[in-house]
């Protein structure tokens, strides 16, 4: 499923922050587990039980997740910066004093087409088997 920023707001929101559970069972011989967040638009920083895992920007949009998990639930926060340029986009819709962005050279317009941002995902955990 999408864990998409709605259209009206991809213009407005700087940072999104999606919130989920999931359970996990030891699994035998598994030496490492990562949640892949599949697509990302733009910037994900990922905390399992409120612990940090780490930040991506780049395919693949994975991370070891390890020492973080729990037995049983476990609880996924994931904090999705949005496209910069989107921000910019929605501010010129805005009067100059209304503005948040500033930048000395921009070819941006009110009219343009808004990029995909969010935590578009697949989600998953996968795992990797010692031998």
């Amino acid at each position: 499923s999408y864990w998409l920023i709605p259209i009206h707001l991809l213009n407005k929101i700087k940072t999104t922050v999606y919130k989920s559970t999931f359970n996990y069972k030891t699994i035998d011989n598994a030496a490492d587990i990562f949640i892949d967040l599949g697509k990302v638009g733009v910037m994900a920083s990922v905390k399992i039980n409120g612990t940090d895992v780490g930040t991506t920007w780049m395919y693949p949009f994975k991370l070891n997740i390890t020492e973080a998990l729990l037995q049983g639930e476990n609880t996924v926060e994931v904090e999705v910066v949005n496209v910069w340029r989107n921000r910019i986009t929605g501010d010129k819709t805005l009067t100059e004093t209304e503005r948040t962005t500033s930048y000395l050279f921009d070819s941006t317009t009110p009219e343009e087409e808004l990029i995909s941002s969010g935590l578009i995902g697949p989600v998953t955990i996968k795992y990797y088997v010692n031998k």
